[in-house]
């Protein structure tokens, strides 16, 4: 969920900069979001009281469920 937010934020602010700084600007908000992304998994790797797959199956659920909903 918190992906989605920062996605609408980014979207959000960028609509009202130039194409160059919008461009920017996205770039290093898609970094930062996957950034997020390898920490959450990295520590659900390393620490023995999470499940790996289980993290992983949590952060593609969200998406599973969109693309099944707008397809079907």
């Amino acid at each position: 969920m918190l992906g989605f937010k920062l996605l609408d934020n980014t979207i959000n602010k960028a609509i009202n900069m130039t194409p160059e700084k919008a461009n920017a600007y996205t770039v290093v908000h898609y970094m930062l979001r996957y950034l997020i992304y390898f920490v959450v998994l990295s520590i659900s790797a390393i620490a023995d009281y999470l499940n790996f797959p289980s993290t992983i199956l949590g952060i593609l659920i969200i998406k599973f469920v969109i693309i099944f909903f707008f397809n079907f």
